[in-house]
């Protein structure tokens, strides 16, 4: 946990190199002290598909998902660290914003497992 899921319209890649993102995304999870290196999650979600009535021709969304229990100030804090680490890696125009969504405990349920 956490899982940090990158939905962007589908043209973003040939402009922004997806580790770039991740990277990015990755330092400001790590940056909050919220999680340890190890058990950071990412991936990407290219939409092929997409209408933004702002004008911009791309879009990046990061919904961030963690297990319950953090409290509002850090939840918001994990947010804005995303959103504004994003926006010094970024050099075109792009719409940008970052949700955190809680997981309850009590409920998810992982497993991994392992080849010999």
């Amino acid at each position: 946990m956490p899982h940090f899921i990158l939905e962007h319209d589908a043209q973003l890649s040939d402009h922004v190199p997806m580790n770039t993102l991740m990277d990015s995304v990755f330092d400001s999870a790590v940056e909050t002290e919220l999680f340890g290196r190890k058990d950071i999650k990412i991936r990407t979600s290219p939409s092929p598909y997409s209408r933004l009535g702002s004008g911009h021709q791309h879009f990046l969304h990061i919904t961030g998902l963690i297990i319950s229990g953090r409290t509002l100030e850090q939840k918001k804090a994990l947010a804005q660290t995303v959103v504004e680490n994003l926006k010094k890696s970024l050099d075109i125009s792009i719409v940008i914003s970052c949700d955190i969504k809680d997981l309850e405990k009590d409920i998810y349920s992982k497993t991994a497992l392992t080849l010999p």
